[in-house]
């Protein structure tokens, strides 16, 4: 019996087996795929409003140096999390503030340092760091 079943599994027809061609020319038409490019299409404009956002904010009108602009970005967004131990959130206004305070001081800060040039995070940071800190997340910070 064993045997029947597993042979009547195995049997499959010309219709079953898709050939070389169909399987060479066939192209995703699933809905998964255009919500990919999607995705990474908000994701682009997410980054690219971001950058423009801060770059307006530094008053910095050329392109030269938007790659290094956005990891800073990023970084101060990683530096909020650690900092505060909470999620960062751009929708709120004191994140955005500190986001972009933050940014600025990487970037006007870039240079080497030594022990006599070290420019320490200035008070400002270091106070909504505090607050956004002690503040519950019900508040809207």
């Amino acid at each position: 019996m064993l045997n029947e079943n597993i042979k009547s599994n195995t049997n499959l027809t010309n219709q079953d087996v898709p050939t070389d061609n169909e399987q060479s020319t066939s192209t995703p038409t699933d809905a998964t795929s255009s919500d990919n490019i999607n995705n990474t299409n908000n994701i682009n404009d997410t980054v690219n409003t971001e950058l423009e956002d801060f770059k307006q904010y530094a008053r910095i009108d050329y392109n030269d140096d938007d790659n290094l602009i956005q990891i800073f970005l990023a970084a101060s967004r990683n530096y909020i999390q650690k900092a505060t131990g909470k999620q960062y959130d751009d929708s709120k206004e004191l994140h955005h503030l500190l986001k972009n305070l933050l940014t600025l001081h990487f970037y006007e800060n870039r240079q080497s340092v030594n022990a006599s040039t070290v420019n320490e995070v200035p008070f400002t940071i270091q106070n909504l760091l505090t607050f956004i800190q002690s503040t519950t997340d019900n508040n809207s910070t």
